[in-house]
């Protein structure tokens, strides 16, 4: 077996701070996962590290044989982080941002445009997807999500939260009627791989029997389409206003706000050029969130109203 050396590092916490709470609040994890950690840690080993007392942790023969080891891998980590720190402490290089297709078309190239003034040499890779890319395994340093993930390596905040709501072009609205059913309105709806997905349940509980007046499996495309007068879309109400489309009053006019969540790994978030970043999508974000109410706040920011 190997060990880890997340694992290791908690170990250490435990054996310097006592407890298995401060150690766990001294390693920035919850307690539980401490516990857990430690005993996944004496399993795999075979071998019991700490017995339990009154005062807190006691140290087994194993875990004073297993310190020095432990110690010097900590040693070894510390080495190897300072070998890299010189190429990561400049604002410069790539930072990879997972978000969904609507976000990297409205707000991404604005957030490059705002990176080129701000931190010239911050260059964004768009990860744009329906499907979410695995943080744990740092396919992006960066996502932009409605769900919050779990993991115990993830860094989340959340955002202001997005309204949603049932939008039209102009032109398709005008030539609905007042108390048009639901199922009299032609709908844009989600191709078959992915009526798993909430506002796509919702359009198929309205439509009834009536089929959709457009299918992809491309959000943007869905988007094109409602734009076009096709149909009408459940869409966040920012991306709506953006887009110049109206809102039917006909149907989901109580639908709930979708919570956003910016995550990064706890390994990277800290990276000048990754800070930089969430610090600014994060202000982007709540921008266009005000904005909703008040949209002459976009005026002047170049944000285009696609």
């Amino acid at each position: 077996m190997e060990l880890k050396w997340d694992d290791v590092r908690l170990f250490l916490a435990a054996m310097e701070h006592g407890t298995l709470s401060e150690g766990a609040r001294a390693a920035g994890v919850g307690q539980s996962t401490m516990s857990r950690r430690i005993a996944e840690m004496e399993e795999a080993l075979g071998v019991v590290l700490f017995s339990r007392g009154r005062g807190g942790l006691i140290p087994t023969p194993a875990a004073e044989a297993l310190r020095p080891h432990a110690v010097a891998m900590e040693e070894a980590s510390r080495q190897a982080l300072a070998a890299v720190q010189g190429s990561e402490a400049t604002l410069e290089g790539i930072v990879r941002v997972a978000v969904p297709p609507g976000v990297a078309v409205s707000l991404m190239p604005y957030a490059q445009k705002e990176l080129a003034v701000r931190h010239p040499g911050i260059r964004l890779h768009v990860l744009a997807s329906q499907f979410a890319v695995d943080m744990d395994r740092r396919e992006a340093d960066i996502a932009v999500r409605a769900l919050r993930p779990s993991g115990d390596d993830l860094t989340c905040r959340r955002l202001p939260d997005m309204d949603l709501g049932v939008f039209a072009s102009p032109s398709l609205a005008a030539s609905l009627a007042p108390d048009a059913r639901p199922e009299d309105i032609p709908w844009v709806q989600y191709g078959p791989e992915l009526l798993h997905i909430e506002q796509a349940r919702l359009v198929e509980q309205w439509r009834g029997s009536t089929p959709p007046a457009f299918v992809t499996d491309s959000y943007l495309a869905m988007r094109s389409a409602c734009r076009f007068g096709l149909g009408a879309m459940v869409l966040p109400r920012v991306e709506a206003m953006m887009l110049g489309l109206v809102r039917l009053p006909q149907v989901g006019t109580d639908l709930p706000a979708v919570p956003w969540y910016l995550v990064s790994h706890t390994a990277v978030r800290r990276i000048p050029r990754v800070a930089a970043v969430l610090t600014l999508l994060g202000e982007l974000v709540e921008l266009l969130v005000a904005a909703q109410d008040d949209p002459s706040i976009l005026d002047g920011r170049g944000i285009p109203r696609c």
